[in-house]
């Protein structure tokens, strides 16, 4: 049985990129896999795996715009010059939403999104604007459900992961973690 919901409210969230050069495909327009919902943002938000499971739905053919809207109010109608692409093969792998971005070669950004990509890849990433409710838990702010997908954004300032293909297996540690990790131990 579900928890009651605490809250409802409508977030930006953003998502970076790391690069993987084969992942973009030229000749279709495609960049393969870019994650589009992390679990946890620098906002403070926790994304429950069955709320990205659930709201895969919205996702799939979600238009993706480069820049935020100027304000909150702004709706995406009408934007046509602003928009990139959109998103087609929406999966929901370890509680984080994947898909493939389906770029226009033509828009006035792509060549400097595919290079940025590729060569900045920390430098940009996804962001959603979206109505979701939260609970809190243990003093988190958890999404229990996404229940609108306004818009999905390329932004240069992204929050809810470090990489449009972050976390893929991969482990990050910091500097401090690294130096630790090699000083030699003692035996006795």
């Amino acid at each position: 049985q579900r928890k009651p919901f605490k809250s409802r409210t409508t977030i930006t969230e953003s998502i970076a990129i790391e690069a993987a050069a084969d992942r973009i495909d030229e000749t279709n327009h495609v960049v393969r896999g870019v994650k589009v919902i992390g679990k946890k943002s620098a906002h403070g938000y926790e994304y429950s795996a069955r709320a990205v499971s659930e709201a895969a739905a919205l996702y799939e053919g979600a238009r993706v715009y480069v820049g935020h809207r100027r304000a909150a109010s702004d709706s995406r109608t009408g934007s046509y010059g602003e928009r990139l692409g959109l998103l087609r093969n929406f999966t929901v792998r370890e509680g984080e939403g994947y898909a493939d971005l389906h770029y226009n070669p033509h828009h006035p950004q792509a060549a400097q999104f595919l290079y940025d990509v590729r060569n900045n890849p920390n430098m940009l990433g996804f962001s959603h604007h979206a109505d979701i409710r939260t609970s809190s838990r243990s003093g988190k702010t958890i999404v229990e459900s996404i229940d609108k997908l306004h818009s999905v954004d390329l932004v240069n300032v992204p929050a809810t992961t470090k990489g449009v293909f972050e976390s893929q297996g991969e482990t990050m540690f910091t500097l401090k973690q690294l130096i630790e990790a090699a000083e030699p131990k003692s035996l006795t």
